[in-house]
């Protein structure tokens, strides 16, 4: 993307990539910003799918269906269903991945 997590939609990106997977955010701002995308997200994503629907477009609607299902179940589509039941503490050093979210979070705020 270009510009990164400088400009406006770079930082929207990274901030809903985190929420669903459970990242850990230490900046204030940041954390603010990320209540936001996880009180907004959810509902953009089913606008657009239902918006998809009525116009027919499938394969787009498929896309964002499974956006939707990530967002509510903060689950990404090719992760397990299991990391659902228990998932990691950002401090438990056994965690496979979700620690770099947190650290490229931590960088980008500071």
């Amino acid at each position: 993307m270009k510009g990164g997590v400088e400009n406006k939609i770079g930082k929207v990106n990274v901030l809903l990539q985190a929420y669903i997977s459970r990242a850990r955010v230490d900046s204030f701002s940041l954390t603010a910003d990320l209540s936001y995308i996880s009180q907004s997200a959810g509902r953009i994503f089913r606008a657009l799918f239902e918006l998809c629907l009525r116009r027919g477009w499938c394969s787009m609607a498929d896309t964002l269906l499974a956006y939707c299902i990530a967002v509510e179940r903060r689950l990404w589509p090719h992760a397990s269903p299991l990391r659902q039941v228990n998932p990691p503490t950002p401090d438990d050093p056994s965690a496979p991945f979700g620690s770099e979210v947190g650290a490229k979070l931590s960088s980008a705020a500071g």
